[in-house]
């Protein structure tokens, strides 16, 4: 970076040039390289060669200052002639040079070629170039392969009206007005001839240019003024003034001065320079660690990473600058420079030659919130040739930066050499459209009620939030040169989450993102059907109720469609019951006790219409002995529905009795298969038989004369005449209950023998032969689901006339 400011200073010779002896002209050619005017250096070696154009050392020489001066045509010309003719041996760096001035023309493949012929001959030489010949071998391998697909994003020119033959630079837009640096002044006090060129602050009418040297004092100094940067509220400028602490070694610092009305005053140097380093290139912006305004600027003084470095100084308006802080995030071994803070995304831009890219000086751009991510911007924004002092808008609709690549003023047509431009792209409107499809993976189907979050994948911050509970389509308008974290989410799932980079899009273009969640509960999906016709029954109430916690219940009537959704719990039992008026109740058991991750359970419910012969067998369960335990009588006064809440009751206690003495998975799956008993036949039974008794009162009162069979029957404890008077009395509890039902709704019937009951009862003798009939063994004669099963009745069998 040094190299090139003193180019554009030290481009220009003195009178010197006219009859001299190619000795004279040597002499002043070292002087001059020794000074770092490489111009004159060139200019000189050149004069030399006249006298003899095969005198390789003075050609290896004009080279060098050739490569010194950026004219890289002439030094890569010269280094292939000396290495073509073989007639040059006394530099192995020349193969090196050679591949540098190639790359920096965008001669990638060349390029490549004499960085491994250098490293194949002299890697082992000079560690310092074969670790840059390394680097910048990686750099033309990954340049050669970048394709320049940005036409249809920038539009690319130079600022029409401020470049001039010699170096302008360091543009900064505010309003209509643009501030920049030119390299076009003489020092008119300096005794040398000619001059050497000095630089100046100038303003000017961005699109009716009206070039105006800043009329304020420090730029009307013999030394060199550049780089203009201000405060946020605008009232502060600040600046650097640069000159020679020897011939051939400039340095800056940088000045502050404060706005009063059309001008600026209080020019004063600010507290953080350092007298033996340069100071340069400042911008106001926001430090990266705690948020407060700072001051980025670069030096080379110790404590640095490499050549320059990027540091800067925290603002305080009571305190004045804290100590200067290394920015050794972006730091490299290299140059780093040209800092440039965009306030609305928070992002500092700089050029680096210490980085991966298309060569020399390259633009870089880093979020603060994310300093691990440094982005390289795209070509043709950067070129193989030195692309500094980026600026932008705050839209970022427009940059301005300065580049010394081909279509760049030259300030000696024949050397190629020199200067830099300021150019602009506009950043044409590009619209990327995302639609982000949510579905569900259980089952693939479109998933609604979706809360889709987009963030920025590097500082983490949400840039969108969707919800729509009726579409799984969620629409978002995406910027370019951007990379997201898309994450959808929604209650039950488990969030699916993808990343999207818009980096390599030049185009407008439409994104579809598909997000596939998975279930992290059970989701219980429940569907109704007539079954006779199998077609879709609508107007269905379903319960789902938690075996063993019957306060856990969910009710869901759907007046218009068959489905019905559930959230359920693994590691549990539900008790499903889907009931319809004029359709008999249907009842499912869901077990999720073995789910070990959520998933999907599908479960179809069909119901059949309600017709008399459809419910038989109507089956009624009874406590032990009960009713009128130990009765000798075939009647009873008891109905059963004030049985059955007695026995119902007693739930626990037969699972006490009867599981206890069992091991932990033996206790388990008694108790389970007593709670289904409970919850599912008894409780279920009477459930059924409340049915069928309204079904039974339209048939009579459509006129039809009923006779019901009831069987009783009995576990096999008593002896066979008492379970079969058991049996009888058992009968006895459900004409009764008939009698009772909806305050004697079918009481007349029975009366008038419209309805008869029939008792063919059995007690004990159609028992399973394995059913416990033991006295002394109460658990299974009483407490085991088999001799449950046994004490019931049953209507079987239905007359109609």
């Amino acid at each position: 970076m040094r190299n090139i400011y003193l180019i554009l200073i030290f481009s220009s010779l003195s009178s010197f040039l006219f009859g001299q002896t190619k000795k004279a002209f040597l002499e002043a050619a070292d002087k001059a390289y020794e000074e770092k005017n490489y111009y004159a250096a060139l200019r000189y070696y050149d004069e030399a060669l006249e006298f003899n154009r095969e005198d390789t050392s003075v050609l290896f020489k004009s080279a060098e200052a050739a490569r010194q001066f950026n004219s890289y045509k002439i030094a890569a010309q010269r280094y292939q002639y000396l290495l073509d003719t073989m007639q040059y041996q006394g530099s192995p760096e020349l193969k090196f040079h050679l591949a540098q001035m190639l790359q920096k023309m965008g001669k990638y493949q060349e390029a490549q070629s004499y960085y491994n012929l250098y490293l194949s001959e002299f890697g082992e030489e000079d560690s310092k170039l074969t670790a840059i010949a390394k680097k910048e071998l990686e750099a033309v391998d990954w340049a050669k392969n970048q394709e320049i697909k940005t036409e249809e994003l920038y539009t690319l020119s130079k600022v029409e009206g401020v470049n001039t033959p010699y170096s302008d630079f360091g543009a900064l837009k505010i309003g209509d007005t643009l501030y920049y640096t030119s390299m076009q002044f003489e020092n008119e006090k300096d005794k040398d001839f000619p001059r050497p060129k000095i630089s100046k602050v100038l303003k000017s009418n961005f699109d009716n240019p009206d070039n105006q040297v800043l009329d304020v004092e420090w730029n009307k100094l013999n030394i060199s003024s550049a780089h203009t940067a201000f405060s946020g509220d605008g009232k502060t400028m600040y600046y650097t003034l640069c000159d020679y602490n020897s011939k051939s070694t400039l340095r800056c610092d940088i000045y502050s001065c404060a706005q009063n009305g059309d001008t600026w005053v209080n020019s004063k140097k600010l507290e953080f320079n350092q007298d033996s380093v340069t100071n340069t290139h400042p911008a106001i912006g926001l430090d990266p660690v705690m948020g407060k305004d700072a001051l980025y600027f670069v030096s080379d003084r110790e404590g640095g990473k490499g050549g320059l470095d990027i540091y800067y100084v925290i603002l305080d308006k009571n305190m004045g600058f804290s100590e200067p802080i290394n920015f050794s995030e972006v730091n490299t071994s290299a140059d780093d420079v040209t800092p440039f803070y965009h306030q609305p995304s928070n992002t500092l831009y700089f050029s680096s030659n210490g980085r991966m890219g298309y060569g020399s000086f390259d633009i870089y751009k880093v979020d603060l919130k994310s300093l691990n991510h440094v982005e390289l911007l795209d070509a043709p924004i950067n070129s193989s040739y030195d692309d500094l002092y980026f600026t932008a808008n705050n839209e970022l609709s427009q940059y301005l930066f300065s580049s010394n690549r081909e279509g760049s003023q030259f300030v000696d047509s024949y050397y190629e050499a020199c200067c830099f431009d300021i150019y602009k792209a506009d950043v044409n409107d590009l619209e990327i459209n995302l639609t982000a499809l949510t579905f569900d993976n259980s089952n693939g189907e479109p998933l609604d009620g979706v809360r889709v979050k987009v963030y920025d994948k590097n500082t983490g911050v949400l840039l969108f939030d969707s919800y729509l509970d009726d579409s799984n389509e969620h629409k978002f308008k995406l910027q370019r040169g951007k990379e997201y974290t898309i994450v959808a989410e929604k209650d039950h799932y488990l969030p699916d989450t993808i990343n999207l980079s818009t980096k390599d899009i030049y185009k407008s273009e439409d994104i579809v993102k598909k997000l596939y969640l998975n279930l992290e509960d059970v989701m219980l999906d429940v569907f109704t059907f007539d079954n006779d016709t199998k077609n879709p029954l609508e107007g269905v109430t379903v319960t789902l109720e938690e075996i063993g916690n019957p306060e856990n219940k969910v009710v869901l009537i759907n007046p218009t469609a068959n489905d019905f959704n559930f959230v359920i719990e693994k590691g549990k039992q539900y008790k499903l019951l889907a009931v319809k008026p004029d359709y008999f109740p249907v009842t499912e058991t869901i077990d999720t006790r073995d789910m070990k991750e959520g998933g999907r359970i599908r479960k179809d419910l069909y119901l059949d219409r309600y017709a008399l012969e459809k419910f038989l067998p109507v089956t009624l369960y009874f406590d032990n002995d009960i009713p009128d335990n130990r009765s000798k009588s075939t009647s009873t006064n008891r109905s059963y529905s004030e049985l059955l809440d007695l026995y119902v009751r007693k739930k626990q206690e037969f699972k006490d009795v009867f599981c206890v003495p069992l091991n932990n998975v033996e206790t388990q799956k008694a108790c389970d298969e007593l709670e289904t008993f409970f919850e599912g036949d008894v409780k279920g039974g009477y459930d059924m038989l409340r049915i069928f008794m309204d079904v039974l009162f339209k048939e009579l009162a459509a006129g039809r004369t009923i006779e019901l069979s009831i069987r009783g029957y009995a576990s096999p404890r008593a002896e066979t005449k008492y379970n079969l008077v058991l049996g009888q009395r058992r009968v006895n509890t459900i004409r009764n209950e008939m009698m009772q039902y909806k305050n004697g709704l079918l009481a007349d019937y029975l009366k008038t023998g419209q309805l008869t009951v029939t008792d063919i009862s059995y007690g004990e003798e159609l028992a399973p032969s394995d059913v416990v009939s033991d006295l002394n063994n109460k658990r299974l004669s009483i407490y085991s689901p088999e001799a449950s099963k046994q004490r019931k009745v049953e209507i079987v069998k239905i007359v109609k006339n």
